[in-house]
């Protein structure tokens, strides 16, 4: 058995988390050495990092804050693999097992979690509701995934109104990533300009109440969290719906979602598709209802 594997990885934040059990896995079995742009994920598991050289704009900051002493040279290895999952495995699959297929060694238990990324890196005496705003970048144009923005200014409403302090992220710099619509407004606490490095995101990750927003890295962080979440669903189902972004392996039982009437399985980046949610409010709120009474009763369990 080859002594070293060399991982190259997902390159998105998502993805990593998604990722994160499988090199565990491989850790306990081979030295491992991972190519990230996102080394703080795995801060925790006894591995070697290796610098991503990727071109897309939040990752290639977050390489460039890094100290040099971070990353290792390529270890020679006997084994090399590349970790990619495209359009035709999602097709047939979800995310977690076209990952899942692709490492050589997987026979634990997938169990997501992350690092203790530490204090809050807000002041607050209210429950922390975290709201992912829907945007759009030019690297990787999606706006099929995304949820009508007016759902998102919604929740806005509705979490302030149960007394939740809502804290809005995004990373927009208006030329390689914008908002898809308005902005969102009212928020208590925004960070739409990257302010918050992986590290921050993360440990406001893991001290929120609920975490809304559409399908992206929040699904994994939440779940890897502990976190309930709420997601909003908006089109391109063939890709992005349930089946694909969550995994019977998956700790789901503090998840919810509210789907469109007619939820759209197509393909297409840049479909049309109807995302329109007729009582997207009354199904937020009977969430958040049950969550209350979940949280009352002790156990925090939801079903989707």
């Amino acid at each position: 058995m080859p002594r070293h594997l060399k991982i190259i990885g997902m390159d998105g934040i998502g993805d990593c988390i998604y990722q994160r059990p499988f090199v565990r896995m491989q850790a306990k079995r081979f030295e491992v050495s991972l190519r990230t742009a996102w080394p703080e994920l795995y801060d925790d598991l006894p591995i070697k990092f290796i610098a991503s050289h990727t071109p897309l704009r939040t990752q290639r900051k977050n390489v460039e804050r890094q100290s040099f002493t971070r990353w290792t040279r390529n270890q020679p290895s006997a084994r090399t693999i590349q970790i990619r999952y495209g359009a035709a495995d999602l097709a047939v699959r979800g995310i977690v097992e076209s990952l899942a297929l692709q490492y050589p060694r997987v026979s634990d238990a997938y169990i997501m979690d992350l690092p203790d990324f530490g204090p809050c890196p807000i002041t607050h005496r209210k429950p922390i509701a975290l709201l992912r705003p829907t945007t759009l970048r030019r690297e990787w144009l999606n706006p099929a995934r995304n949820p009508l923005p007016e759902y998102i200014q919604k929740s806005v409403v509705i979490l302030q109104s149960r007394g939740y302090m809502v804290v809005s992220v995004a990373d927009v710099d208006y030329k390689d990533e914008w908002f898809d619509g308005p902005e969102p407004t009212g928020v208590d606490v925004k960070f739409h300009r990257g302010e918050l490095g992986i590290s921050s995101l993360m440990a406001l990750v893991q001290h929120s109440a609920v975490i809304v927003g559409g399908v992206g890295w929040i699904v994994p962080a939440a779940v890897a969290a502990g976190k309930p979440l709420f997601v909003i669903f908006g089109g391109r189902g063939k890709h992005n719906g349930p089946d694909k972004i969550f995994d019977p392996r998956m700790d789901t039982r503090k998840v919810g979602w509210a789907m469109p009437d007619n939820f759209c399985m197509c393909s297409e980046a840049e479909h049309g598709c109807d995302k329109t949610i007729s009582d997207f409010a009354g199904v937020f709120e009977h969430w958040l209802g049950c969550l209350d009474l979940a949280s009352r009763a002790g156990d925090g369990l939801l079903s989707s």
